[in-house]
Order: structure tokens, then C-alpha cells, then sequence
């Protein structure tokens, strides 16, 4: 579970992290449901990010990893439809999916050094947080678009 004092040993955090129209500049978490962080996005190895997606089957469950270091968990499924993650070989992009649903979309700028998350859906992970760069981020019933948040612990947190 990546908790505040439990993240993954080869996770590195990105300085700039461009979510759905919000820049995140030296943000200690993007999202975090209690003390969960659901999603972590990181430098690879290579220029690919790399993504960490946890997710529970119920909310009484305790958390999972579903995807670890663009690994997909080979237990998860989504409505049938098992998790895949590519690496798109045109370029520094890691796309996590089932079946036709995008969950995120990450691709590195150079420019930044940073990330881009254009796209988002926690949704069938049992999370109601989704968007894209067109129409912002929807997180805990609340639309967040064009803003710039800087040196903040948590951007986007919620209760568990």
C-alpha cells in the first residue's frame, strides 16, 4: 500500500506533474483517500513513467496493488477485462488500461522534466476521480481545472 511512510523503493517522484489541466510542481502526493495514495506516477528507468495504481474491492477491503512499476497485478481483473500496460515505443508514454478504458495516460516532458496526465479514470478501480486535459479533473465531486499548486504536501485528498 503506498502510505506516507510506505512508498515503493524504486519510486521517484516527478518535480512537475501536468494533471488534467492542473500543474502539481513539488507536490508530495497527487491523490490520497485517508492515508492512501491510489495513484504514484515516477521516473522509469527509461524515459517511460512508471505508474503505481492500489485499489480494494470493497470499502471495508483493505488495499491492493493492481499495478506495480507498470506491472499489472496478474490477480486484478476489471469486469473481466484484465489490466494492461504499454509503453509506447513512438515515444516516452506508459498508457495503463482494461478493455477500452483509458486509467491513465502518462507521458514525459522533456521540456519540464516532468510528466503529463492527460487522461484519467479511476472510476472502475471503485474510485470516483476522473478527467482529461479538456475537461479538467473530477475528484470527490469537485471539478479542478487550470490551476497550479506548488510545494503542497497532498494536491488532491479525500476521506477514506
Amino acid at each position: 500500500m503506498a502510505s506516507a511512510t510506505d512508498l515503493p523503493l524504486d519510486y521517484r517522484p516527478y518535480r512537475t506533474i501536468n494533471l488534467c489541466g492542473n500543474k502539481l510542481v513539488g507536490v508530495g502526493a497527487i491523490l490520497r483517500i485517508g492515508d492512501v495514495q491510489p495513484l504514484l506516477v515516477g521516473r522509469g528507468a527509461d524515459s517511460h513513467p512508471q505508474v503505481w495504481l492500489y485499489a480494494r474491492r470493497s470499502p471495508t477491503e483493505s488495499w491492493i496493488p493492481v499495478v506495480s512499476s507498470n506491472m499489472p497485478a496478474p490477480y486484478y481483473t476489471l469486469e473481466k477485462h484484465p489490466l494492461t500496460v504499454v509503453k509506447d515505443a513512438a515515444r516516452p508514454r506508459t498508457v495503463v488500461i482494461a478493455g477500452s478504458v483509458i486509467i491513465v495516460n502518462a507521458q514525459y516532458n522533456q521540456e519540464e522534466d516532468g510528466v503529463d496526465i492527460s487522461a484519467i479514470d479511476l472510476r472502475p478501480l471503485g474510485l470516483n476521480i476522473y478527467g482529461d486535459d479538456h475537461i479538467g479533473l473530477l475528484f470527490a465531486g469537485n471539478l479542478f481545472v487550470g490551476n497550479t499548486m506548488n510545494s503542497v504536501g497532498t494536491a488532491f485528498a479525500a476521506s477514506a
